[in-house]
Formats: structure tokens, C-alpha cells, sequence
């Protein structure tokens, strides 16, 4: 049987260790900035900076139809995300360059970090969460 010091000492040992492995998973103490998928996330107004400058890249929607309609980034592929089994197989149809570098967004920002997780998972390499059609600013297009 353990002593009551020894008992602490080991409670102590494992929680220091638990912390270690913690924070050497991407994204703990970066705000996010990555999952373990390897998803960056990028800000809405970056994402606009850079396709406003022609970088070369992927926009991919995957609202459902109806929210596409009523909005969207002009030139954005639509991919809805409905099933994450049926979305990677039709992602790697119309995206079949899994270099090239793709913004994925939605509404508010979790279908699209889902979306991109299961891209990244599916060996796309350049995959950001560039978050949701809420984080627009209104005069964007205008």
C-alpha cells in the first residue's frame, strides 16, 4: 500500500504529465489556431484581403443550396456539407489537386472546420477554415 506522500506524489507526477501531453496538441494554447487535423484557421478579413489580391485558390462553400442563394463569395464552389461519409468523395471529385490551397466557410464557421478536418484527413494539404458568411463585412461586395 502507498503512503499518503507517495500517493500525492504520483497524483502530482501524472497531472504535470497530463499537462505536458496537453500542450503539445496543436492548437491548445494558440486560440485555436490549428486542430489535429492540420486546419488553419484563417480570419474572415484576411481570407478577403487575399482573394481580393487574386491569390490562387479554392473557395468551397458547403451551406446548404438555399444559403448559397441567398449569398455567397462571388466564385465560391458549392459542396454542401450534409453526410461527412458522401462529402470526401465529392470533394475530391471537384477538388481532385490536393496541393491546391482551399478556403472552406459556412454560415457561422463549425460546418466549415468539419468540412476541412475531413479534407486535411483525406491528405489535402493547404485546407483553411476561413470561418462563416456572420463574419462578412456588410460592405464586402458592394
Amino acid at each position: 500500500m502507498l503512503s499518503r506522500k507517495t500517493a500525492v506524489l504520483l497524483a502530482a507526477a501524472l497531472i504535470l504529465a497530463a499537462g505536458v501531453f496537453v500542450a503539445m496538441m496543436p492548437g491548445v494554447f494558440t486560440g485555436g489556431e490549428e486542430t489535429a487535423a492540420a486546419v488553419k484557421v484563417i480570419p474572415m478579413t484576411e481570407a478577403l484581403d487575399r482573394i481580393g489580391k487574386g491569390e490562387k485558390l479554392v473557395l468551397l462553400d458547403v451551406r446548404t443550396p438555399e444559403e448559397h442563394a441567398a449569398g455567397s463569395i462571388p466564385g465560391s464552389l458549392l459542396l454542401p456539407l450534409d453526410a461527412a461519409d458522401v462529402f470526401g468523395p465529392r470533394a475530391a471529385a471537384l477538388i481532385p489537386d490536393k496541393n491546391a490551397t482551399v478556403f472552406v466557410y459556412c454560415r457561422s464557421g463549425r460546418r466549415s472546420q468539419s468540412a476541412a478536418e475531413i479534407m486535411a484527413q483525406a491528405g489535402y494539404r493547404a485546407v483553411h477554415n476561413i470561418g462563416g458568411m456572420n463574419d462578412v463585412p456588410r460592405k464586402a461586395f458592394e
